[in-house]
């Protein structure tokens, strides 16, 4: 399908992450807001489902506020962070 990408390594391991929470992109928004993220809640609900990029920054701030949900949870996993400039996972 035409303006629909393949999200990256990085981006999918978030979205597994996020599953393992009980957040609502709601919820999820709300604290990627209170970290200081700036998209709005549907732009982080298209990169959530895979449809649409993000920067590193925001990717980060979304991926700190699963892993902290993460282990308030107890659990032990944890999504990657993405550093500058990189592609994928190796």
């Amino acid at each position: 399908m035409e303006g629909l990408r393949a999200a990256d390594a990085y981006q999918w391991r978030l979205i597994e992450a996020v599953t393992v929470t009980d957040l609502s992109v709601h919820e999820l928004w709300l604290r990627y807001l209170s970290a200081s993220g700036t998209a709005d809640v549907f732009e982080v609900e298209a990169y959530m489902s895979g449809l649409a990029t993000m920067s590193v920054l925001d990717h980060n701030i979304l991926t700190l506020v699963v892993n902290e949900r993460l282990e308030e949870m107890g659990h032990r996993g944890a999504a990657p962070y993405r550093q500058a400039g990189s592609a994928s996972l190796s």
